[in-house]
C-alpha cells in the first residue's frame, strides 16, 4: 500500500509550541507543514481552501478560544487539540476532536496521536477493511516505523514496555495502557496484564498458556474468559 500524504497545519499562540510541534513533525516525512498561525482568525483563510487534513489547535489563544473557532465549523479536518490546561479535556469530548494533547507534550503521546490520525484518514478514504501495514514507535533513542505483520507481542516492564517483532525486541518508553490503544482486536488481543499478543503469531493455547512458536506467555485469570470467546469467534 502507498504511504499516504498528509497535510496539517499548526494553530497555536505560543511561538515555542508550534516549534515543537514541528520538531516532531519532522520525524513523519509523509506529514506536510501547510503552515502554522498565532491565532484562529489568521488561520481561516488557509482552512476555506478545504484541502488540510489534520489541524493541531490550541484551545487558549487571545480573540477566540480553539474550540469555538471549531464550533463555527460544519466540515472540519481532522482535530488535534493541544492546551496546558486539564479542565478543558471534558469540554472536547462534546465536540468532533480526534485527539487531545496535554502539554508539555511527549513524543510517546504524540505519536499515538499521529497513529490514530493516519488510521481515520484511512478510513476515510474507503480503506477500512486494510489497516496501515506501519506504525510509529519512539524505541532505543529513535523514531521507527513497524511493520504490524512483524509483531509477535507487547510486554510490560516496570517504566517502560517492549515491543517484541520477528527480528528484534524494541524499548518503548510508553505505557501498556497508552499500546492498547494502539493495539487492538481484531489484530491483536490483551491476554495478560502484562502482554498484549499478535493473534496472527498465535500457534497454540495449551491450558492457561498461549504460545507464539517456542514462545510460552501466561494468560490472566481476569482476561480468559474474553480470550477464550474472541478466540472461538474468529
Amino acid at each position: 500500500m502507498p504511504e499516504m500524504s498528509v497535510r496539517y497545519i499548526i494553530v497555536d499562540d505560543e511561538p515555542q509550541a508550534r516549534r515543537l510541534l514541528t520538531a516532531y513533525l519532522q520525524h513523519f516525512p509523509h506529514w506536510t507543514h501547510q503552515g502554522e498561525f498565532g491565532s484562529a482568525l489568521e488561520a481561516l483563510e488557509r482552512l476555506r481552501k478545504g484541502d488540510i487534513d489534520v489541524m493541531f489547535l490550541d484551545i487558549h489563544m487571545p480573540h477566540l478560544k480553539g474550540t469555538d473557532f471549531l464550533r463555527s465549523f460544519d466540515h472540519p479536518p481532522l482535530v488535534i487539540l493541544t492546551t496546558a490546561y486539564e479542565q478543558y479535556a471534558l469540554e472536547s469530548y462534546t465536540l468532533p476532536v480526534l485527539d487531545y494533547l496535554l502539554k508539555p507534550i511527549s513524543m510517546e503521546r504524540f505519536i499515538v496521536a499521529v497513529n490514530k490520525a493516519e488510521a481515520r484518514l484511512r478510513d476515510h478514504s474507503g480503506i477500512k477493511s486494510i489497516p496501515s501495514e506501519f506504525l510509529f514507535i519512539k524505541a532505543d533513542n529513535q523514531i521507527l516505523k513497524v511493520r504490524r505483520d512483524e509483531i509477535l507481542y507487547i510486554e510490560a516492564m516496570q517504566n517502560y514496555v517492549r515491543l517484541i517483532t520477528r527480528q528484534r525486541a524494541h524499548i518503548v518508553n510508553s505505557t501498556m495502557k497508552l499500546m492498547e490503544t494502539q493495539f487492538t482486536p481484531p489484530d491483536y488481543i490483551r491476554i495478560h496484564k502484562s502482554y498484549i499478543v499478535a493473534l496472527s503469531a498465535i500457534t497454540r493455547i495449551e491450558g492457561n498458556r498461549i504460545y507464539c512458536g517456542d514462545i510460552e506467555l501466561p494468560i490472566g485469570a481476569h482476561y480468559r474468559p474474553l480470550v477464550m470467546q474472541y478466540i472461538k469467534t474468529v
